[in-house]
């Protein structure tokens, strides 16, 4: 919306309208009034935190809608799950999503939003925590059952809380809650510490109290009750502390009682009966201190499941709190202090889970199976789960809580819900992950003889310990302290530690939560102490802190073994050095022969290569001489004034090997400093261009990206062009030969006041470090794999940085091997620089005819019509007259040739007559050729036709 919130001190939060530049004070659905606004805060979700000065944090979703969500966070001083403080002075963002906020006077708090579980606290603002003895849930309101508090029915619908309590007069019979079942009738049947059981009508909020009365036999046998279970005729059995099991009949509201009998085996073992499972007509009881019990309820017959020391195949403990029947039909206990054990009603093997150290001395305290047939067990340290599928337990360490005895409950979506000490906690099975949680570990401490050792120079600790990697220690300082703790935050009072001493513990130690190990008499040697942590129910991570410990050895000293050792030293230290001086001596004599004869060696292939590959390149035009010698004496049918001239080919060819001659020359004149440049004044963007485009076609041919780019269309520059294309030559020529087909060359040049920058980049090979200095070294050419075969003399670039030193500029390269090149050349602008000797050089038309014709000859007529009786047709597209004419007459008794004297006259005739072949220019006015070759390719018509 273009808008800024500010926050004022005063004026409390304000809205900026960047549009209209304006102030307003708005609320964004805030119902209190903010004075002083200390921090703001988008985070990554989007959300706007506010924090203020004594009215605590707000967050704001969707602020821009018309009605915005508004959480405020206040501090509640009868619970640590609120915010420490009201003034809230900094808020930031960390990479879990949690907010972190910097208080006045009480420290720094954290906000864990980023959580798959919701926690629904036990009581209002602003009262202590209570615990859950209890939860149930149906499709109107969830039941908690209070420790003191009596019975909290919250409705989700109308999101209205409403609590039974004798505070509030309304005491269903005693603010002890310690089971609700619901029955078919839609009530409530409620178990409680002193009062007996209630049934309870919460609708209409009437109730109907269930006692023990002494001295009647068909009344409840005890008053504390803990659990209770509906059978098919409607009526209850309910689990007693003191008073076993009952059975009430609901038409005769009579109970029955199941008490322990001293010496009768027909007996239930224990009055003290915590948990029941109905299975068909049998009755499953968990009870503390008289194992698990089983009642066949026709012929009233118990069974008894002990546990017998030694034997593996008995429960772990007589002391259970929880007992279910799950789907497969097996029977799961919670034992106080010794772990799970399952039952299987087939093979009557108890399964005690030793291999399963995490679970194996759990206190389990509610048991529930999910939708899935996950068993989910809620102890006094979290929450965990046994899967049938993996044979594996999962802890949930983000759940850590202090659960309740049968506080555990599954709604009818699969919704599992565990009361604990503080409120109810509330997750979907099917979306909750495991978080495997191995925080680092930082050293805090380090004591001997349980005092912390100082930090110096001269102390044992150079440094902090949390910054030393490395501790030396004398023999007799063998007691030893290592402090640390977990780096996770905001508390680390979950997490375990693990530690191994390399050269003295075998294995990793469990320490527990204890965040300090001593060690006592370590030998003298080499140590590494290492300690890793993890939150509880969470795998070992492989990471590790550690530090490396080495205890001196003593060092007992007598004169005689200090001569001994003194005489031993001399005389080896003199065995060794004469021998290392011989040793190096030779080595290095070995060194400097081989090096001269690989020098040697270097040269003479140099002058080889060299030698015989000028031979090469002068053969080629003495041969074209003799050819041109050759047709002069055959060739003389032809008129006078058409007569080719092979004098001008034999000239021409001539030059060029006299050229390469002067090559070696101009090489030794520039080392010499002989060679003197004529400058003259030109553009130096269309000088680069023509050379350009001479090598663009090569370029295409290779299929390599030929591009280029100048700041400027003109560049006016003084340079000798003679010498400057040979330099250009020789870069175009180098980038093309080492630049792989699918590659792309850039040549740019750009302009300064001072000066012209030519930079020429390739996708080439490149150049390795070793060679890069080098390159432009007289006769060096990079002899590794990679290079082209046939890469030149080794003069090239040589006399290239010559040439551009004569005209003081300067040339450089940046290479990486196996990601091309890149040359450059910066030149001076104007000619203050040159001497008055290097000013007034003159260019030359290269494209004159009359390099290959008689002087006399003036240019030729327009060629004669076209024979009829001629089968191919051939069409020449060139803007100098004199050469179009020449190809016309040395072509015109093979083809039917057609003219153009630009590319646009050119491509008209092209699409006109569809030609069998075409010859075109590169630099031609109104249309180029390159641009022609590329207009005739991308026509269907004409794309078949050779170039």
């Amino acid at each position: 919306k273009n808008e800024i919130l500010i926050g004022t001190s005063g004026k409390g939060l304000l809205t900026f309208d960047v549009n209209s530049l304006s102030f307003q004070k708005k609320s964004y659905g805030i119902d209190k009034t903010i004075n002083i606004v200390r921090c703001l805060k988008r985070d990554r979700n989007g959300l706007i935190w506010i924090g203020t000065d004594g009215v605590g944090l707000f967050k704001i979703k969707n602020i821009n809608s018309t009605r915005p969500r508004v959480d405020n966070y206040t501090n509640d001083s009868q619970t640590d799950l609120s915010i420490s403080s009201n003034a809230i002075y900094a808020l930031m963002e960390d990479e879990n999503s949690n907010i972190w906020l910097g208080t006045a006077w009480n420290g720094v708090d954290v906000l864990s939003l980023n959580k798959d579980y919701v926690f629904i606290p036990s009581t209002s603002k602003g009262e202590s925590p209570i615990s859950v003895l209890s939860v149930y849930k149906n499709k109107e309101a969830l039941f908690m059952g209070l420790d003191g508090k009596g019975l909290t029915v919250f409705s989700e619908k109308t999101n209205s809380t409403k609590r039974y309590n004798s505070t509030n007069k309304n005491s269903i019979g005693d603010d002890y809650i310690q089971y609700i079942y619901e029955a078919q009738d839609g009530t409530l049947w409620i178990g409680t510490f002193v009062n007996g059981l209630v049934n309870f009508n919460y609708k209409t909020g009437s109730f109907t109290p269930f006692k023990q009365n002494l001295g009647d036999s068909k009344s409840l046998s005890f008053n504390d009750v803990r659990y209770i279970v509906e059978d098919e005729k409607n009526n209850f059995w309910i689990a007693t502390w003191g008073g076993g099991l009952n059975y009430l009949d609901v038409k005769t509201k009579e109970f029955k009682s199941f008490k322990e009998k001293t010496g009768s085996k027909n007996t239930i073992s224990s009055d003290n009966v915590l948990s029941l499972q109905k299975d068909g007509s049998l009755i499953w009881m968990a009870t503390f201190g008289g194992g698990v019990n089983l009642l066949n309820t026709k012929t009233n017959q118990f069974k008894v499941f002990k546990s017998v020391e030694g034997n593996p195949n008995s429960i772990s403990s007589d002391y259970l709190y929880s007992i279910l029947k799950d789907s497969k039909g097996n029977i799961w206990m919670g034992t106080a202090g010794e772990g799970i054990n399952l039952l299987d009603t087939k093979t009557q093997k108890i399964n005690r889970f030793d291999a399963f150290k995490n679970v194996r001395y759990q206190t389990v305290m509610a048991i529930v199976e999910d939708n899935n047939g996950l068993i989910w067990f809620s102890t006094k340290q979290g929450i965990f789960n046994y899967n049938y599928a993996t044979k594996t337990f999962k802890n949930f360490s983000n759940l850590n809580e202090d659960y309740h005895i049968n506080s555990g409950f599954k709604d009818e979506k699969g919704i599992l819900y565990f009361g604990c000490s503080k409120g109810v906690v509330k997750f979907n099975p099917e979306i909750i992950k495991v978080k495997n949680v191995t925080p680092k570990v930082k050293f805090s401490s380090f004591k001997l003889y349980n005092n912390e050792v100082p930090i110096g120079e001269e102390e044992i600790l150079k440094k902090d310990i949390s910054l030393s990697e490395n501790i030396t220690l004398k023999h007799d300082q063998d007691v030893i302290t290592f402090e640390f703790a977990a780096m996770l935050f905001p508390s680390s009072a979950s997490c375990e530690y693990q530690i191994k001493m390399d050269n003295f513990d075998k294995n990793w130690r469990i320490i527990g939560k204890e965040g300090s190990a001593t060690y006592t008499n370590l030998s003298p040697g080499d140590y590494v102490f290492k300690v890793r942590s993890r939150e509880l129910g969470s795998e070992w991570a492989r990471e590790y802190s550690s530090l490396n410990i080495t205890i001196l050895k003593p060092f007992w000293l007598t004169w005689w073994a200090f001569l001994i050792y003194t005489i031993l030293g001399i005389l080896l230290f003199y065995v060794l050095m004469k021998y290392i001086i011989s040793w190096e001596k030779m080595k290095a004599d070995l060194r400097f022969e081989k090096f001269s004869h690989e020098k040697d060696v270097e040269l003479y292939n140099l002058k080889q290569d060299f030698f015989t590959n000028i031979s090469h390149e002068i053969r080629t035009p003495v041969t074209l001489i003799l050819s041109s010698i050759n047709k002069l004496l055959k060739n003389n049918e032809l008129p006078e004034n058409q007569q080719p001239n092979p004098f001008g080919t034999i000239k021409k060819n001539g030059e060029y090997l006299l050229n390469l001659v002067n090559e070696l020359l101009d090489f030794k004149k520039l080392e010499q400093q002989k060679i003197k440049l004529k400058v003259s004044e030109g553009d130096f963007v269309i000088f680069s261009q023509e050379i350009y485009l001479s090598f663009k076609e090569f370029a295409y041919q290779k299929d390599i990206k030929f591009e280029f780019e100048s700041s400027n269309p003109n560049i006016e520059l003084w340079f000798d062009k003679n010498q400057m294309e040979k330099v250009l030559y020789n870069l175009f020529s180098n980038a093309l030969k080492f630049t792989k087909a699918g590659g792309a060359i850039k040549l740019s040049i750009t302009e300064t006041d001072t000066q012209v920058q030519l930079e020429l980049v390739d996708e080439g090979i490149g150049i390795s470090k070793k060679h890069l200095s080098k390159i432009f070294n007289r006769f060096y050419q990079a002899n590794d794999a990679d290079s082209a075969s046939g890469a030149g003399f080794g003069l090239g670039l040589t006399i290239s940085s010559e040439i551009i030193k004569l005209h003081q500029g300067e040339i450089s390269v940046k290479s990486k091997k196996g990601e091309g090149s890149t040359f450059m050349i910066k030149l001076k602008k104007g000619n203050s620089f040159f001497d008055e000797t290097e000013i007034g050089g003159s260019e030359i038309n290269d494209e004159l005819i009359e390099n290959y014709f008689y002087a006399k000859q003036e240019n030729s007529v327009a060629i004669e019509k076209i024979l009829s009786n001629k089968e191919q047709t051939l069409l020449v597209v060139e803007d100098n007259a004199a050469i179009c004419n020449y190809i016309v007459e040395l072509l015109s008794e093979e083809f039917t040739v057609l003219q153009a004297f630009n590319g646009k006259e050119g491509l008209e005739i092209a699409l006109e007559k569809s030609p069998d072949l075409i010859i075109s220019d590169v630099m031609m006015p109104i249309m180029d050729g390159i641009e022609l070759t590329h207009n005739l390719k991308s026509n269907v018509n004409t794309s078949h036709i050779p170039v």
